[in-house]
């Protein structure tokens, strides 16, 4: 009973962090939007509770437009190919 007691708390655990991990990419997503960005936001770095999302302008392909996700907050910048 005690394995599967540990079992099932990392099952339960591994989910928190899957739903952590959509969470911002619905925001970095929201945020790209906003800023004339492809919606379609790549995971480029995942350190701790702090997540790089990047996708490229939709009018300047040589525009990369950078999120910073951390407490539930995404921070735009742009970086030049």
């Amino acid at each position: 009973m005690y394995k599967i007691s540990i079992f099932i708390f990392f099952i339960l655990l591994s989910c928190s962090e899957i739903i952590e991990t959509n969470k911002y990419r619905e925001l970095a997503s929201e945020q790209a939007s906003k800023k004339n960005c492809d919606a379609n936001v790549e995971l480029l770095l995942k350190h701790e509770k702090t997540e790089l999302w990047a996708s490229y302008h939709n009018k300047d392909k040589n525009l990369l437009c950078v999120l910073t996700c951390v407490n539930d907050v995404c921070m735009f910048s742009t970086e030049r190919d």
